[in-house]
């Protein structure tokens, strides 16, 4: 192989995982893009899993009143209009507006 750089992504695992990363603007509209972990998930709701979403964000010191964008793959569990993930966060924060991963379409 002669490249460069790469993506690999693997899921072997029998544990329930959720990767949380953000993307981020600053005054001088730089771009960051930070990965804050995986989390084990004891269950795989959408209310269990937006409770491990707001403990990350306040373990990390962010505030969901400066989120203005939310991105997951298409689960039902995830993406629903009522009750979702993405519906969920929607009703703590209005301008939080989600928009799937197409990314996941390549998986």
């Amino acid at each position: 192989f002669q490249q460069k750089m790469f993506s690999l992504t693997c899921d072997e695992s029998t544990l329930e995982q959720l990767c949380v990363g953000t993307r981020s603007v600053n005054d001088n509209y730089e771009i960051f893009e930070d990965v804050l972990g995986l989390y084990e998930l004891s269950r795989q709701n959408a209310e269990a899993i937006v409770e491990v979403i707001f403990d990350i964000l306040t373990r990390c010191g962010l505030n969901i009143s400066a989120c203005r964008g939310q991105s997951y793959h298409g689960a039902s569990s995830i993406s629903r209009i009522y009750g979702g993930v993405s519906a969920l966060v929607l009703k703590r924060q209005s301008k939080a507006f989600f928009v799937h991963c197409n990314a996941h379409c390549l998986d």
